[in-house]
């Protein structure tokens, strides 16, 4: 089965249509800090994740702290090299679309591509994927500009190297 762009942006098309309505019906009084947009190749699913200021900050706020009490048990042990890969960072917005406050918000299964498209075309599949996705985390990020926003609100989509990569400024 070879992979269908037409259907797949219908696909997309509705889960972000669905969504919207959702999240105004269930979370009207959500302030959208973060949205994340995902397809997983081998799974043929995609879904879309919405995130809280607050909630962003939290587990921005507990990845630091236990970075930083890694650094300190690893230089107290004297692994220092062990140690520099865990130096105190700051993080300033949660990008782990799983640590979301809604996370999974909306699922869809496609029927677009076959399951298992990555893992039988050896991450192949990403060189058609990426580009469509880019469309459609552009075409989301105006569809999703008349929702409640924080003011740095962002959106993110994923690629082959991460699950929240490619970026757009959410501004209503």
């Amino acid at each position: 089965m070879k992979f269908d762009e037409r259907l797949y942006l219908a696909e997309m098309g509705s889960l972000l249509r669905t969504a919207k309505a959702k999240l105004v019906s269930e979370h009207a009084d959500l302030t959208v800090y973060t949205v994340a947009i995902w397809t997983d190749p081998n799974a043929a699913v995609s879904a879309i994740n919405f995130d809280s200021f607050e909630n962003s900050r939290a587990v921005a706020d507990r990845s630091s702290l236990w970075a930083s009490k890694q650094h300190g048990h690893l230089l107290a042990s004297g692994r220092k090299e062990l140690a520099e890969l865990f130096k105190p960072f700051e993080v300033s917005r949660n990008h782990n679309p799983a640590d979301f406050l809604l996370c999974k918000f909306l699922v869809i299964k496609h029927h677009s591509f076959e399951h298992g498209w990555e893992t039988n075309t050896r991450g192949k599949c990403w060189a058609e994927l990426e580009p469509v996705l880019y469309k459609v985390g552009s075409f989301a990020s105006e569809f999703l500009a008349d929702l409640k926003l924080h003011p740095e609100a962002e959106l993110g989509v994923n690629s082959h190297r991460d699950w929240f990569d490619t970026t757009w400024k959410l501004i209503g």
